[in-house]
């Protein structure tokens, strides 16, 4: 709040001083929430990706009908 105030102190505007000075601040935060989000969906994905593949009982889906019936 404080660099935001700052910023805009020195006659920059709200969009400016968020672009110039807020965002750049925050960077380093920013993308260490991104890895930390990342690294979470592909720890979930994970334990999924290899039950499925593991299994040896395909369904054929929905809409598909069996082989044999007319």
């Amino acid at each position: 709040m404080s660099l935001r105030e700052g910023a805009m102190a020195l006659g920059a505007s709200k969009s400016k001083a968020i672009f110039t000075v807020v965002i750049p601040a925050a960077k380093a935060g920013i993308v260490t929430g991104i890895m930390l989000n990342l690294a979470r969906v592909a720890g979930e994905t994970a334990p999924l990706l290899f039950t499925a593949f593991g299994n040896q009982f395909w369904s054929p889906g929905w809409i598909s009908r069996h082989p044999r019936s007319p």
